[in-house]
């Protein structure tokens, strides 16, 4: 049987060593980062160029004193410390399996200035090779695009209760209900005293297409939770249900953190919204009565009254106050005492979560129970904080250096002593327990609704066995 093509970059990927590998990442990632900009340019209104003038990639001077530098690409082996003596021979078994291309032209501190571009094939085996595991990959023919598979996929899910809704025929759905020489999908009237009631139904050529095409869909389009034919479930349920109930748990805690801090900062700031009383005093620039024995005695009954009133209101004011701040300090002994007795399991909450999102990346790309491996997650072996797992070695470069800016983005840096302290002291729990669940974020997202079984799919020539969803 002859192989096809996706065969064939899968074979010539797997026949590179290592290092060589790792030149065509860098080379592949630095091609993608040309066409980006190009299309960047071409949408600002800029020239539109050759793909023959912008594949070519700056490599750098060859043979150069120390006075020359180094190329872009030079300076990015250097960085996944690749670049070394062996350089040449690497690009010489790269040009030879027909992956990249190379040209010299003339540079002033160096023997040459060396330009390369990959080739066509290059492409294919680095995407093979799960370099870009989010590009899709080129349907075969017959198959259908990634819009028109999802719409089929709804289809044949819903196809046993019911039928999927169909409120008005678009020109999508067209592409599927008058698809020449058979249809996939008929709307047929459902049962129901509505005339405009209609159902979307696959029909025997869909179904034949959805069963024999499926797993060539699955490898196509890794995004799209496609339901296996025969029922078997490819991913367990209850993964994503367990990490879902450790990050709200993350957030519960939080909130009742939130809370206290919010009490403590209204706390601080109660004695200024003590209104202060006046007297009232005869208003400022109003004219006094001529001066007689009558108007005097008047002056000092209202002085006495003002006394009397002042002393009232400052005996007042200050029972007044010394209630308040007694309640004052009580709420805040009890929020203090609530926010310290929260702290350690939140830390616990955000480390249990991080945790069973790595053993779940990592049980998937080991090809082991994840659900096995989410249920050991034990966040008592931690006694830092905080605290981030190692990123999971998934093997789809793309994937990996995503989670590694992930985890730099959280905070990766050496772990400090974990302490249990008040919360003055601590004022950065939130802001870390935050970094901390957003990297777990990023490695539940990569597993959710088996995601990364489906892009792993891309460097398998056979399924993956159904996932084990009983008893567990």
């Amino acid at each position: 049987m002859t192989a096809t093509v996706a065969q064939r970059a899968l074979a010539a990927w797997q026949a590179l060593n290592e290092r060589q590998q790792q030149y065509l990442r860098v080379f592949y990632r630095a091609d993608q980062e040309a066409e980006e900009r190009e299309k960047g340019a071409w949408t600002a209104g800029g020239r539109s160029r050759q793909a023959s003038e912008w594949r070519w990639l700056h490599y750098g001077p060859v043979g150069n004193s120390s006075l020359a530098g180094t190329g872009p690409l030079q300076d990015r082996l250097a960085a996944q410390g690749v670049r070394d003596q062996g350089a040449g021979s690497t690009l010489k078994v790269l040009e030879e399996a027909k992956l990249i291309e190379t040209r010299q032209e003339p540079a002033l501190l160096a023997e040459y200035d060396l330009l390369l571009q990959l080739t066509s094939w290059g492409r294919k085996v680095a995407r093979a090779g799960g370099v870009d595991p989010g590009r899709a990959l080129s349907p075969k023919r017959g198959m259908l695009s990634q819009g028109l598979w999802e719409m089929l996929t709804e289809v044949w899910a819903a196809d046993g209760d019911g039928g999927h809704p169909a409120w008005h025929i678009s020109m999508a759905w067209e592409r599927l209900t008058e698809r020449e020489p058979e249809p996939y999908v008929q709307a047929r009237r459902a049962r129901s005293d509505s005339r405009y009631a209609y159902r979307m139904h696959l029909t025997e050529a869909g179904r034949a297409h959805y069963r024999q095409r499926w797993a060539d869909y699955v490898r196509c389009y890794p995004d799209v939770d496609a339901p296996h034919p025969d029922g078997v479930p490819l991913w367990p349920e209850q993964v994503d249900q367990a990490l879902a109930a450790l990050r709200a748990r993350c957030q519960q805690l939080r909130g009742y953190l939130t809370e206290a801090n919010v009490g403590l900062e209204q706390l601080s700031a109660l004695p200024g919204l003590i209104p202060a009383l006046e007297v009232p005093f005869a208003e400022k620039g109003q004219a006094e009565p001529p001066p007689s024995v009558t108007v005097k005695a008047s002056v000092a009954r209202r002085d006495r009254a003002a006394q009397t009133c002042r002393r009232a209101i400052d005996t007042a004011t200050a029972r007044f106050t010394t209630a308040l701040e007694q309640a004052a300090a009580a709420y805040r002994e009890a929020l203090t005492a609530h926010q310290a007795e929260v702290e350690e399991p939140y830390r616990d909450a955000c480390l249990h979560y991080v945790l069973a999102a790595a053993a779940a990346v990592a049980a998937v790309a080991d090809g082991r129970d994840p659900v096995t491996a989410v249920n050991a997650a034990d966040p008592a072996a931690i006694t830092v904080w905080p605290w981030l797992p190692e990123v999971p070695v998934t093997g789809l470069t793309d994937v990996d250096a995503s989670l590694e800016n992930a985890r730099l983005r959280a905070g990766g840096r050496p772990a400090k002593r974990r302490r249990r302290a008040h919360p003055a002291q601590e004022p950065d729990i939130l802001r870390e327990g935050s970094q901390i669940t957003g990297y777990g974020d990023a490695l539940a997202s990569l597993v959710s609704q088996g995601r990364l079984s489906r892009l792993l799919l891309r460097r398998r020539s056979t399924l993956p066995p159904a996932a084990d969803t009983g008893g567990r």
